[in-house]
C-alpha cells in the first residue's frame, strides 16, 4: 500500500485521514474504588470476616487522611506565622531606619548654631523661634487598614472538606502505558484545569511527578514498567483561582501489557528515522503475522481469544521502521490516519 502526497499550500487548518479496521486493543483491566453506599449492598456476598476487615480499612483511611490534614494544616499555618512575623520586623526595622535618618539629618544644623547660643543668648532665642517652622517634627502615621485586611484575608485563607471535588474513576491498562480517567464528584465545583500525578508504589517508591496538566478528563500515561504498581492521583483548579484542590485518593493500577517496541535483532534495536513527508513522497504498510500461538488445527484459521503477534513495517523512501503488537483477534488490514499543519493536501491510497 502507498501513500503518494501532493501539497498545495492554503490557509492553515487540520485535515485527518483516517484508514480503515482499527487494530483493537487487548482487554483491560480496571481498578476503580467503590463508593462508601455501595459497600453496603454488596457485603451480603462476603462473609463476616471479610466484611469487619473492610470496615477497618474504612476507618483507617478516615483517621489517616484526618491526621494528615492536621498535621498540613499546623504546618502551613506555623510557616505562615513565622512568615508574617518576618515580614513585620522587616517593616519595623525599616522604618526605624528611616527615623534614625531623619533625625541624623535635623540634628546637624541644630548643632551648627550651639555657637550663636553662646554668644548670644537673645538673639539665639530670636532665630530659634523663627526657625522652629522648618525644623522637622518626627512623627509615625499608623491606622487599622492593614489589620482589617488581613482579618478578612485570613478569615477565607484555606478550607476544609470530607471530600476532593475530583477522584479517579478508572485505571485501564495499555501496552506500556495506563489509561487514567477522573471525574468531577462535586457538581458545584467550577474546574478550570486537571492536575494528574503519578509514582511507583511502595515504601521505595520514587516522588509523584506531574504527568498531566489541562482540561481533560482522562490521559494516557506512557513510559511504565509492565507487571509494576503505580499510584495515580488528580486535583483541580477552579475557575478564576491559582491554587489546586486537595488531592484525590491515591489509585493503585499497573499493565500487564508490553509496550509497542521496536524489533530486536541480535541484541540491536531495528529502529529508523523516517525522511520528512514532502511532494511525491510514498509511505508504505505492511503486515505479516508472526510468532503465532494457539492455531485451530482443523482449518489452521485464528481461534478466538488467541494472542499472537503482528510485525508492521512501515517505510517511506529508502528506510523503514518495524514494530511489533500483540493483538487478541485476526485483522485483515490496518488502521492509520494522518494530519497536516495546513489544507490542501491530497492523500492516494491504493
Amino acid at each position: 500500500m502507498s501513500l503518494p502526497v501532493n501539497p498545495v499550500p492554503q490557509a492553515p487548518a487540520v485535515s485527518p485521514v483516517i484508514g480503515r479496521l482499527p487494530l483493537k486493543p487487548r482487554k483491560c483491566h480496571v481498578w476503580t474504588r467503590a463508593p462508601l453506599g455501595h459497600i453496603a449492598a454488596a457485603s451480603s456476598g462476603f462473609t463476616e470476616f471479610s466484611g469487619r476487615n473492610g470496615d477497618e480499612e474504612e476507618v483507617k483511611q478516615v483517621r489517616g487522611s484526618s491526621g494528615q490534614a492536621r498535621e498540613a494544616l499546623r504546618r502551613h499555618f506555623t510557616e505562615l506565622q513565622a512568615a508574617a512575623s518576618r515580614l513585620l520586623t522587616e517593616r519595623l526595622i525599616a522604618l526605624l531606619a528611616e527615623v534614625d535618618s531623619i533625625e541624623a539629618d535635623s540634628i546637624k544644623p541644630l548643632d551648627d548654631c550651639q555657637s550663636l547660643i553662646e554668644h548670644g543668648v537673645g538673639q539665639a532665642d530670636e532665630l530659634l523661634r523663627e526657625a522652629l517652622v522648618d525644623v522637622p517634627c518626627v512623627s509615625a502615621q499608623l491606622d487599622d487598614s492593614l489589620l482589617g485586611l488581613l482579618r478578612e484575608r485570613v478569615s477565607r485563607h484555606g478550607a476544609v472538606s470530607s471530600c476532593p471535588p475530583v477522584q479517579i474513576d478508572e485505571l485501564q491498562e495499555r501496552p506500556g502505558g495506563i489509561l487514567v480517567r477522573w471525574c468531577k464528584v462535586d457538581e458545584d465545583f467550577a474546574a478550570a484545569d486537571y492536575r494528574l500525578q503519578h509514582r511507583r508504589s511502595g515504601t521505595g517508591g520514587s516522588q509523584y511527578e506531574d504527568s498531566y496538566i489541562g482540561r481533560d478528563c482522562e490521559f494516557l500515561v506512557l513510559q511504565v514498567d509492565p507487571h509494576t504498581d503505580y499510584l495515580f492521583r488528580v486535583c483541580a483548579r477552579g475557575e478564576g483561582r491559582t491554587e489546586w484542590s486537595p488531592w484525590s485518593i491515591p489509585q493503585t493500577g499497573y499493565t500487564t501489557l508490553a509496550p509497542h517496541g521496536a524489533v530486536f535483532v541480535n541484541g540491536k534495536e531495528m529502529t529508523n528515522q523516517l525522511p520528512a513527508i514532502a511532494t511525491g513522497s510514498a509511505v508504505t504498510f505492511d503486515m505479516e503475522v508472526v510468532n503465532l500461538f494457539p492455531v485451530s488445527s482443523s482449518n489452521n484459521n485464528l481461534s478466538d481469544g488467541c494472542n499472537f503477534k503482528l510485525r508492521v513495517t512501515i517505510g517511506s523512501g529508502s528506510r523503514e521502521v518495524v514494530f511489533d503488537w500483540l493483538v487478541d483477534q485476526a485483522v485483515d488490514g490496518l488502521f492509520f490516519g494522518c494530519s497536516f499543519v495546513h489544507s490542501g493536501w491530497k492523500v492516494l491510497v491504493f
